[in-house]
């Protein structure tokens, strides 16, 4: 998890598009989509991460 004053990254295995696509990490070669969150996390993911 890498963090820094204005917001950090999350791990996702897929990801919904603007279009509505349900797109998943491993039809690209990966484990994961790297995706940057700004703001203060809150909730669930902030507890996970502490």
């Amino acid at each position: 998890m890498n963090k820094d004053k204005h917001g950090s990254f999350i791990f996702r295995a897929s990801f919904i598009d603007k279009n509505g696509i349900k797109r998943y990490a491993k039809s690209y070669g990966k484990r994961a989509f790297k995706i940057y969150v700004t703001g203060p996390l809150k909730g669930k993911l902030a507890n996970a991460l502490n």
